[in-house]
């Protein structure tokens, strides 16, 4: 019989949670600034911009979409963003 031990390492555990809520805020700021700039900029393009993959720029819209931030205007080919100012 043998034995594996794997030692525990406690400041590993959640030591990015602080980052990755830094680099979230930058990333959606990043964002509504691209869409100020070019209302009909595509989830690519501002991927392509911010260095991140397509996929994580979708899930930081929805999120704006619902928070009631952005809307879309239109079809996705064609259309365009709002910024909603309060």
């Amino acid at each position: 019989m043998y034995r594996i031990e794997i030692p525990y390492i406690p400041t590993l555990q959640g030591s990015n949670v602080g980052t990755t809520q830094k680099s979230t805020q930058k990333s959606t700021q990043k964002i509504l600034e691209l869409i100020k700039e070019n209302p009909k900029v595509t989830t690519q393009e501002m991927a392509d911009t911010l260095g991140i993959i397509r996929r994580t720029v979708t899930k930081h819209i929805k999120n704006l979409r619902e928070q009631g931030v952005i809307k879309r205007v239109g079809p996705d080919k064609g259309g365009h963003w709002e910024v909603i100012e309060e």
